[in-house]
């Protein structure tokens, strides 16, 4: 009998999962999975048990919000085993998941973790460490993570974005204002920027507006942005205006696709990854990883 790994964070989506684990356990058995169940505990505990017990297992099916995801596929790297994996989401914004049309509903998203249809989408590096779909720093970036739960879900998608846009003062700029030399597949760019962001998801914080309409999972380059420091209020409105549209202004942003990018910073500069924090550096470099995770989508009809 073939042999799943169900790791779940029960703490995640207030709880959905755990109500659910009888059901979910239920379908993966009926896959003809003999299925092995392991709860989170503290922070890496995902990470950590995968990287010990993956190759163990021919599936792993994560239940979580994207940092569980993020834990996921740092684990199988560090394991070396080339597993395929399932998701079912329950966090605040969920974007690998809205990305691929993985279903909200735990129930759902099960069955399709074992439904047999797969995707192989791209991944990032970032100084060594892997991300699932996105990594950033700036404006937008310190108040993604640092927001509560709460703020972020009644805010939701565009709002959220647009929340920090009304509250930006000239001090705001200064303080996370960076100049910056980016190399990106040899071209370089330099200026003083507020916000990056290097993805390779469709959603980035429950919203599509600070990707391009043509971004891609499966393409093997990131979608980047980069926000130029607004010097005037009509630039500030330029940039809600743009976050709106989803078209930046090249006045004030940079927007391109590269396969691989080295940012140099003026001094540190936090950075999170799929919306985790993922440290501080004045020095970054990202690669795309092409199709290097295997993940289980909703079937083509």
């Amino acid at each position: 009998m073939k042999k799943l790994l169900f790791i779940y964070n029960p703490g995640s989506g207030r709880g959905r999962i755990s109500k659910n684990t009888e059901k979910i356990i239920g379908i993966f058995k009926e896959a003809g999975y003999d299925v092995t169940v392991r709860r989170t505990v503290a922070p890496l505990d995902c990470r950590d048990f995968i990287a010990e017990h993956a190759g163990e297992y021919s599936h792993t099916v994560a239940a979580g919000g994207d940092g569980t995801f993020h834990e996921l596929i740092n684990g199988l790297e560090r394991s070396g085993a080339a597993v395929p994996v399932g998701y079912i989401p329950s966090g605040t914004f969920n974007d690998l998941a809205a990305s691929l049309g993985i279903p909200k509903d735990p129930v759902k998203a099960a069955r399709v973790a074992v439904s047999g249809s797969y995707m192989n989408i791209d991944a990032g590096s970032f100084n060594g460490s892997l991300f699932s779909y996105a990594a950033a720093f700036g404006l937008f970036t310190e108040t993604g993570y640092e927001t509560g739960e709460t703020l972020k879900k009644a805010l939701g998608h565009i709002a959220y974005y647009l929340k920090v846009a009304s509250d930006m003062r000239p001090s705001v700029f200064e303080d996370c204002s960076h100049r910056i030399s980016i190399e990106a597949d040899g071209d370089i760019y330099e200026g003083e920027f507020i916000y990056g962001l290097i993805s390779s998801s469709l959603r980035v914080a429950g919203a599509v507006s600070v990707l391009p309409r043509d971004a891609s999972m499966k393409d093997g380059l990131f979608d980047c942005l980069f926000i130029k420091t607004p010097r005037t209020q009509r630039d500030i409105t330029r940039l809600r205006d743009s976050l709106i549209s989803r078209r930046f202004d090249p006045e004030i942003s940079v927007s391109l696709k590269a396969r691989e990018l080295t940012l140099a910073f003026d001094r540190p500069a936090k950075w999170t990854l799929d919306g985790e924090y993922g440290g501080v550096t004045d020095h970054a470099r990202l690669v795309c990883l092409p199709s290097s995770v295997r993940i289980a989508v909703p079937a083509k009809e």
